[in-house]
């Protein structure tokens, strides 16, 4: 996994994003957390809080980011093309829909606790 920091974000704004996780900065477990999954299966993960990046850098290494509206117990907004899966606690789950037909067929019949735990290792190679 490769953490994307202030100093390195440069490198990743090229990243062919297929999937990502979004936690609230009040979220269970790590607030501010965002999980990258890459067309090639490489994850990347920056914390929105802590990385002194701003929300425009944030949204070059993950585009789809700038068009998501995250609400209270799965409510929100997502670009077209891609579909959002509540994990619960404050944690959001967006895949893009051409992928998740690959990867995760079954996923519309699972628990948004079971995606939290399985999706990283269902879909990554790293």
């Amino acid at each position: 996994m490769t953490k994307i920091t202030k100093e390195n974000y440069q490198a990743y704004t090229a990243i062919n994003v297929v999937a990502f996780s979004y936690a609230f900065a009040g979220a269970m477990g790590e607030g501010g957390a965002l999980y990258i999954l890459s067309a090639s299966k490489e994850m990347h993960h920056i914390n929105t809080i802590k990385s002194g990046l701003t929300k425009e850098q944030i949204w070059e290494i993950c585009p789809p980011l700038k068009h998501c509206e995250f609400g209270i117990f799965g409510k929100g907004k997502i670009p077209e093309g891609w579909s959002m899966y509540y994990l619960g606690m404050g944690n959001h789950f967006v895949i893009k829909d051409t992928y998740k037909k690959e990867v995760m067929p079954n996923i519309d019949n699972m628990e948004g606790f079971e995606i939290f735990l399985c999706w990283k290792t269902l879909i990554c190679t790293d």
